[in-house]
């Protein structure tokens, strides 16, 4: 396990981020003696359709400006820089369009999907949503649009207990992952969110390859240190 690669960072361009800089993120991670630290802030969609994200106008500045920081730490530290995005098949176009643009990796974060015609959060009941989301998982993997897999126990947020059709799911995906060479992210933030149960540990119970990426999720410095700490401690253990 590689702690001081401080991977998926998120920026306040995303809304629901700090109000810290970019600058602020990446002199915490020299403080850290980070190697790296790979921004992953939510993509946006066209026409903004989808809110917890960057806007569309921002997403020159946020690669520019990362470039521009990667260019001025060039000595001390690698910064990355890549987009965290969901699968819809609509938007294929879109994804290359991205990867074209700016050459940069793209990750998949499934938050939203359709079912039926109706995006995921349209509907009141949810009890099967981690199937639907499930679903466009193994249909965005299928693509090779995406470098990996991020925080697939999210999926589950919404599930009310963990039975047969979840194990089904859960190792569909590692078995997707598996078969295409695609790492999975084990979160952080996923692991210690004391709000959301996500059954992290039941669908790690089905891991079936060793590609893994370890992921903070970092929405502030402050999860940046705690993150790190975090997988230190586990790497020493």
């Amino acid at each position: 396990m590689e702690y001081d690669n401080l991977f998926h960072v998120h920026t306040k361009r995303c809304g629901h981020a700090g109000n810290e800089t970019d600058a602020d993120y990446i002199q915490t991670a020299l403080e850290l003696n980070a190697k790296s630290i790979y921004f992953t802030d939510h993509a946006p969609f066209p026409e903004n359709v989808f809110g917890n994200r960057m806007k569309m106008a921002e997403l020159d500045e946020y690669v520019n400006t990362l470039a521009e920081l990667k260019e001025r730490y060039n000595h001390k530290i690698d910064i990355k820089v890549g987009l965290e995005i969901e699968y819809l098949p609509k938007y294929k176009t879109y994804y290359c369009w991205l990867k074209e643009k700016y050459g940069i990796d793209l990750f998949l974060g499934q938050h939203i999907c359709t079912h039926n015609g109706n995006y995921n959060f349209a509907y009141k009941d949810k009890s099967e949503e981690y199937e639907w989301l499930a679903e466009s998982i193994l249909e965005g993997l299928d693509t090779g649009f995406f470098s990996a897999l991020l925080h697939p126990e999210r999926i589950y947020k919404n599930s009310q207990s963990w039975g047969e059709q979840q194990i089904l799911t859960a190792k569909a995906i590692w078995e997707a992952t598996q078969d295409k060479n695609i790492p999975i992210e084990y979160n952080y933030s996923s692991v210690v969110n004391p709000k959301i149960k996500y059954w992290h540990s039941n669908f790690w119970a089905y891991k079936t390859h060793n590609n893994i990426i370890y992921g903070l999720d970092a929405h502030n410095t402050k999860d940046l240190r705690m993150g790190t700490d975090f997988f230190r401690v586990v790497s020493e253990a």
